[in-house]
């Protein structure tokens, strides 16, 4: 498995105790409002900067979005991504998978549902570092 994997399981694993919906990975489906609030994790970028012959730095962008519905979904999400930068953040490192996470931006996008609706995408990024020619090894 490659540490990129790694980190998003990881990433899923922190994520999954602040919902009380559903957690999906990489989900396009839409999501019914039974399912909800619910999250999608999925891999969004990644940049990769050769460092010598040996070693590759590399920045994973990981997007999170929480998709809620309610008379106010913004106020409604907000709590729910308040827990969840709390879980993404208290442990920087992934338990040493990787160098660090940094928090990229936040965006709300509103819809006419079934209720009000919101998806709020918060993007992350994770620095790491692999053997040039490996993406499941390190230096």
């Amino acid at each position: 498995m490659s540490i990129r994997e790694n980190i998003i399981e990881a990433l899923v694993t922190a994520a999954t105790p602040v919902i009380t919906g559903g957690v999906y990975r990489s989900r396009e489906a839409a999501i019914a409002r039974s399912e909800g609030p619910a999250l999608v994790i999925r891999p969004q970028d990644e940049k990769v900067e050769t460092r010598g012959q040996r070693v590759a730095l590399r920045d994973l962008v990981v997007q999170f979005e929480v998709i809620v519905r309610g008379q106010i979904p913004d106020q409604d999400a907000d709590p729910i991504v308040e827990a969840l930068h709390a879980a993404i953040t208290a442990d920087p490192t992934l338990g040493g998978i990787i160098a660090w996470i940094f928090e990229e931006e936040t965006k709300w996008d509103f819809e006419i549902a079934d209720m009000n609706a919101v998806s709020v995408t918060i993007l992350y990024r994770c620095r790491y570092l692999t053997a040039a020619n490996s993406l499941s090894s390190q230096p």
